[in-house]
């Protein structure tokens, strides 16, 4: 069943997501076709109405790239946030929530659609990166390859890195998920206490990892077992927002 519920997630992304990376990378293109005009755009003579929409266009599709580029991957987050909470508390879910699956099969296709849409969103900004640099693509596409394959950093400590990155982000999106069945359970100020529970969880978990830090140091521990120590950290964390969402889910929508 938790096959069933990843399709389900993916042809959602599919249909939602799509539409916003061929436009981002629309985008990318024109931005690399009016770099090709650049010297022309110097010459322009702002006192006539069409130089002046030109370069506001020009303007616009700037600034929309680059915001767009700046907030792509948030926004995959920010989604994969809304549709569990739609889905497990809103009529939206009412085909997922007939299946006969768990609560944790539940979590888990959301998160595993989550990981899958970010890494994509990646995809996608590298892929407007390149094609908005136009000349400028392979040297790009060099440096980070040579960043990933370099050997001037151990292999172990890229793992630990990517182990970090993993274990944050899914503490992020448990987060989120946590804060929406909280604010599920409340019938007034639910942004409010969302908010309030968010931040404060923030802070802690800023805190402690730099108590974490600080004990590590202080028993001369290596920068890799200082991160071990805040993955570790991180999965008890992870481990009880789980717990409690899946005890939220539970009571909510009578799944095992």
């Amino acid at each position: 069943m938790l096959g069933k519920l990843l399709k389900h997630e993916m042809i959602y992304l599919i249909k939602t997501f799509s539409p916003l990376y061929i436009v981002y990378l629309i985008l990318a293109g024109v931005i690399r076709l009016l770099s090709l005009f650049e010297n022309q755009f110097e010459d322009l003579d702002t006192s006539s109405s069409g130089a002046i929409t030109l370069i506001v266009f020009a303007g616009i599709i700037g600034v929309a790239y680059g915001i767009l580029t700046g907030i792509l991957a948030l926004l995959t987050m920010i989604d994969n946030v809304r549709r569990f909470k739609n889905n497990m508390f809103t009529d939206e879910g009412y085909l997922t929530n007939t299946l006969p699956v768990t609560a944790t099969e539940h979590i888990a296709a959301k998160l595993l659609a989550g990981i899958i849409n970010y890494l994509a969103s990646v995809v996608v900004i590298l892929a407007g990166l390149f094609i908005a640099s136009g000349e400028e693509a392979p040297s790009m596409a060099k440096g980070i390859w040579e960043a990933i394959t370099s050997d001037s950093i151990p292999l172990s400590q890229k793992l630990i890195g990517l182990l970090l990155g993993f274990m944050i982000y899914v503490s992020i999106q448990l987060l989120g998920y946590l804060l929406s069945a909280l604010g599920n359970m409340v019938n007034s100020c639910k942004g409010l206490l969302s908010f309030g529970l968010g931040f404060f969880s923030v802070i802690f978990v800023m805190i402690m990892s730099a108590r974490i830090t600080a004990f590590t140091t202080s028993q001369s521990l290596s920068g890799e077992q200082t991160i071990l120590c805040i993955c570790a950290f991180l999965l008890v964390c992870c481990i009880c927002m789980y717990l409690l969402i899946v005890n939220i889910i539970k009571k909510h929508l009578n799944l095992q």
